[in-house]
């Protein structure tokens, strides 16, 4: 892997451990009473966002790249089952994460988006 895709994937992590422990975390329903899993859901989602970044769009190509080009930076990588399983169950926090990106990109856009518009007027 590039150095600019390790430095992706750090800042990803970064930023996904920061939003999954301050407001992901409370839309997930744990169904595990294993509490210190030894792969994290932040780790899933992590590798889910790199993947689809890298074009990997179905769940099978996420977990191949993942495991081809990820598993040195996540070596307590589950089985395909597991991940499937995991993935499945995070439906809620993938739901609040689009929720937030989506907020901060119109926050962060819209006053650049006014700028063109009046460029026009």
């Amino acid at each position: 892997m590039n150095q600019k895709t390790i430095i992706k994937l750090i800042e990803l992590y970064c930023y996904v451990y920061d939003i999954y422990d301050s407001r992901l975390a409370y839309s997930v329903q744990l169904f595990s009473n294993n509490c210190l899993p030894k792969f994290t859901d932040e780790e899933i989602i992590t590798i889910y966002l790199l993947a689809t970044l890298q074009k990997q769009y179905t769940k099978k190509a996420v977990y191949k790249y993942a495991v081809n080009h990820l598993i040195e930076y996540f070596p307590n990588m589950p089985s395909y089952q597991a991940f499937n399983n995991r993935l499945n169950n995070l439906h809620e926090a993938f739901r609040e994460l689009t929720c937030i990106l989506t907020s901060i990109f119109t926050n962060k856009f819209s006053s650049i988006i006014e700028n063109i518009v009046d460029l026009f007027r």
